[in-house]
């Protein structure tokens, strides 16, 4: 199942050049997956940082 990364974390990619503007990224299982949205061209890309913000979760106590 793919999960959509959010907006904040797509510019984070763009910033640091890991994808471009005509590319999205979302997971697919544990792989991060960047996707050219004018060629449906797909390729891994590693981002260690997004790993944590991407997987938010409610602590319960």
């Amino acid at each position: 199942m793919n999960r959509l990364l959010t907006e904040r974390d797509l510019n984070q990619l763009r910033g640091q050049d890991l994808i471009t503007a005509d590319e999205t990224a979302f997971w697919v299982g544990d792989k991060l997956v960047a996707e050219n949205v004018l060629t449906q061209v797909r390729r891994i890309i590693t981002a260690p940082g997004l790993v944590l913000e991407s997987k938010k979760g409610l602590l319960k106590g």
